[in-house]
């Protein structure tokens, strides 16, 4: 196991529960939030300070500080390609009849899905493609590229670069609800 501490952010589904768990199967010390947007209040505060913050599919925003907390990273798995900054990707692929989809693993800085991208994951989406049955596929995709992380940084290895930029629009709650 790695002794370093590392902080876990998910929400309550399958895949978050999957992610949380073989994180602790590789990290010695792991802290988690669970936070769900429509469920539960944000954490006032988050006094964490360790090693690596590893936030998977969740809509907590991280206040800079507490991304500075972390000694080495702090890296999102975001449930959408980079063309998709923001929330709502699955809608919109699906509205733009999108071929393709994806999940990008990126560093967290001060904005939203606007770090360093490090991996896109990307797959072709079903012209029978349904919102939920595309959220449990990138949901998958996401998972594998996670434990493919996790199993980086304890093997010691390199990460990966990716050649990929972000999309300058930020898809934003507000935005989803005009059109949905």
């Amino acid at each position: 196991m790695i002794n370093k501490r590392a902080l876990y952010i998910g929400d309550s589904s399958i895949w978050s529960i999957k992610a949380e768990n073989y994180l602790r199967c590789i990290f010695l010390n792991v802290d988690s939030i669970q936070y769900n947007y429509d469920k539960d209040e944000p954490p006032s505060s988050i006094n964490w300070f360790g090693d690596w913050i590893f936030s998977f599919k969740s809509d907590l925003i991280l206040p800079i500080q507490t991304l500075n907390s972390a000694k080495e990273a702090a890296i999102n798995f975001h449930p959408a390609p980079p063309k998709y900054r923001g929330i709502g990707g699955y809608n919109y692929a699906l509205q733009n009849k999108d071929l393709t989809y994806g999940s990008t693993c990126h560093y967290m800085d001060e904005k939203i899905d606007h770090g360093e991208i490090i991996d896109v994951s990307f797959f072709s989406i079903s012209s029978k493609e349904s919102i939920d049955s595309l959220k449990d596929k990138t949901a998958a995709y996401c998972l594998t590229q996670f434990m493919s992380l996790v199993t980086t940084i304890s093997n010691e290895d390199d990460f990966p670069h990716s050649n990929y930029s972000w999309s300058k629009k930020l898809h934003t709650r507000k935005m989803l609800s005009e059109v949905y």
